[in-house]
């Protein structure tokens, strides 16, 4: 699990000082990552935390062994369904989601995380990304389309027009992670 302990990863233990003793205390640093990531959105997580462990999680996504659950329980099972996919650029991550998706990938463990790894890609959602990509255009089409603002509003059932901008959490007139959750 060095992946996951933050003692290993200098950005992250730096950055999330004030985070790891507020939300992740009484975890081992072996989990502490994981434990950063279920606290990403909370209101008084920093800016600078945030970034460092949305970076790493990018990182793992694109190698699975980079990915320490997925590492431990989909290792054994790699020859049977992607016997020839090669490692590094989410290429053994969307084989292994192909494959969970198809029900060729039987191993419960390997599956269960597999399909967190995939939920982990959303949190900080980019297009063009190995493991999200099939979304992309759907994501694009429903969510970040000029009218999505309006539309996310109406499927969620929200009184009223929700603006366009307010979205756009951080101004930068592209809508990731975070900014699309209103709509996905």
């Amino acid at each position: 699990a060095e992946a996951e302990d933050v003692r290993v990863n200098f950005e992250v233990s730096k950055a999330c000082e004030a985070e790891l003793h507020h939300y992740c205390a009484s975890v081992k640093p072996e989990g502490a990552l994981g434990c950063l990531e279920l606290h990403l959105g909370g209101s008084d997580f920093g800016a600078p935390c945030a970034t460092a462990v949305r970076a790493t999680m990018r990182l793992a996504l694109q190698d699975y062994r980079l990915h320490p659950q997925v590492k431990a329980a989909c290792e054994p099972t790699l020859p049977r369904v992607c016997p020839t996919v090669p490692p590094g650029e989410g290429a053994v991550l969307r084989c292994l989601l192909d494959g969970e998706g198809s029900g060729n990938l039987t191993d419960k463990a390997c599956a269960r995380a597999i399909r967190q790894a995939a939920r982990s890609a959303f949190v900080s959602y980019t297009p063009r990304h190995a493991i999200t990509d099939l979304c992309d255009d759907d994501i694009g089409r429903l969510c970040a389309a000029p009218d999505a603002a309006r539309r996310a509003a109406a499927l969620r059932g929200a009184p009223g027009p929700l603006e366009e901008s307010s979205l756009d959490l951080n101004g930068d007139s592209e809508l990731v992670g975070a900014e699309l959750w209103p709509c996905l």
